[in-house]
């Protein structure tokens, strides 16, 4: 189990908990200090410019131990489309990941392919679990020697 930390450098308007909520369904464990985990996310919402409000999120990343820095940069749109500018880099080696993540205060996180991609590329850092399809449930070894067992019978 993979624990994190998550910090908030802003009014998320609570919606850092639905990105959290897709990680903790694959296997992480949130954890109340920075100290005890594998990874720190950093939930930073634009408010002013982004570079300005970037360096300050990474300003505010406590004091740790933990080597993993994931930083969600959150975006206020309606609009899911919306294109975003590539990542400038900031000089900040202690990240291991940058991702931005689209949301609305009324939509909360919004369906699209940038919050998607977010997710599974801070679920591959953090290398949780994939989900598997519905349907298809992994066979215990016990019911597939039976399964073998019956079609060699026929």
């Amino acid at each position: 189990m993979t624990k994190i930390f998550s910090h908030e450098t802003g009014n998320t308007l609570g919606f850092h908990e639905e990105f959290l909520k897709k990680l903790t369904k694959r296997g992480a464990k949130q954890v109340d200090q920075s100290d005890k985990a594998k990874a720190i996310i950093v939930f930073c919402p634009l408010v002013s410019r982004y570079e300005t409000d970037v360096l300050s999120a990474l300003a505010s990343i406590p004091e740790s131990k933990c080597e993993t820095v994931i930083l969600v940069v959150m975006h206020h749109t309606s609009n899911k489309d919306q294109t975003l500018p590539p990542h400038r880099d900031l000089g900040s080696r202690a990240l291991a990941l940058h991702v931005d993540c689209l949301f609305h205060e009324q939509l909360g996180l919004l369906k699209c392919p940038i919050n998607k991609s977010a997710i599974k590329m801070v679920r591959q850092k953090l290398k949780l679990r994939s989900l598997s399809l519905p349907g298809k449930k992994k066979k215990n070894k016990s019911i597939q020697q039976k399964d073998r067992q019956l079609n060699q019978s026929n």
